[in-house]
């Protein structure tokens, strides 16, 4: 919420944010605050140039955080390296496409979004 706050004020157009530089901003605090256990672990982000209208951009940023947050404490436990990636369309219509993988260690078998106590996994599915 901040960094969209801090770009907002950089930018000419307060009503919209470039989320190319949002993400590449957004990924460094975020992997500073939740280093994956002493792996290295390499982020590969393809984003379009696109301004996304702040009523959009809030909750792709906090699906964005949540979703990486995960992966960096979850899927590299016992790793020394691995990549997220990160990948964020736009249509002319309006849809959103982000997609946030990992080359970890995957969803435990059984997993369901829709039974999962989390608070964080609730949130995605909600903003979703």
């Amino acid at each position: 919420m901040a960094l969209i706050h801090t770009q907002l004020y950089e930018g000419s157009d307060l009503s919209e944010i470039n989320m190319n530089g949002f993400v590449n901003r957004l990924l460094v605090p975020v992997f500073q605050s939740y280093p994956a256990q002493d792996a290295t672990i390499a982020p590969i982000v393809s984003v379009a140039d696109y301004p996304f209208p702040i009523s959009m951009a809030v909750p792709v940023g906090l699906l964005l955080n949540e979703l990486l947050s995960n992966a960096l404490k979850h899927a590299f436990v016992g790793r020394k390296e691995g990549t997220i990636e990160v990948s964020l369309t736009a249509s002319e219509e309006g849809k959103i496409n982000l997609t946030v993988s990992d080359d970890g260690a995957g969803l435990p078998d059984g997993f369901d979004i829709n039974t999962t106590g989390t608070l964080g996994l609730r949130m995605v599915k909600i903003l979703i």
